[in-house]
């Protein structure tokens, strides 16, 4: 059965290492392999430890299956200096993938991005590559507002896409 719970600091490198196998089975082809294979760990280790240091700044959910972790996601408000939610992180382990996990995490973070800016947009970015996940949000009712090229880890440059809600 699946449940959620607020993520707290102590399963901050259990977020890491899911959102590294998200991101190698995901960006291949998109972020370096170079990257994905040596540095993408690390990073996401710092990332996540840092975020918990600073847990006012985000808002993290878990899905849980028998305790274990096979999904996340993290909301952070004003980022950027915007009166908007940004999504950063939506990730399922690849395993439990089409099984209705990932609607029901981002379910969840409009409802609490509501409840954060009850005016505002939820939003977040998508590399132009990643067709699986632009089908996702799409289905999910996001809109296509922007499309730019943006810095990202492991890949230079790369053309990403903005969604709203």
């Amino acid at each position: 059965m699946l449940e959620f719970r607020k993520a707290i600091a102590e399963d901050a490198l259990a977020i890491a290492a899911l959102h590294t196998l998200s991101w190698r089975n995901a960006y291949k082809g998109i972020m370096t392999q170079k990257y994905l294979a040596e540095e993408v760990e690390n990073d996401r280790n710092q990332l996540w430890l840092q975020r918990f240091e600073n847990a006012k700044d985000y808002f993290v959910w878990l899905a849980l299956e028998q305790q274990k972790l096979v999904g996340f996601v993290c909301l952070i408000p004003d980022f950027e200096g915007t009166n908007e939610v940004l999504l950063d992180n939506i990730h399922v382990h690849p395993d439990v993938k089409g099984k209705g996990i990932g609607a029901r995490l981002f379910k969840k973070a409009l409802k609490i991005s509501k409840g954060l800016r009850p005016d505002s947009r939820l939003y977040l970015w998508v590399f132009d590559e990643n067709t699986g996940a632009i089908k996702f949000y799409e289905k999910l009712g996001g809109k296509l507002v922007e499309t730019v090229y943006k810095d990202v880890p492991g890949a230079n440059t790369a053309k990403v896409r903005k969604y709203c809600w």
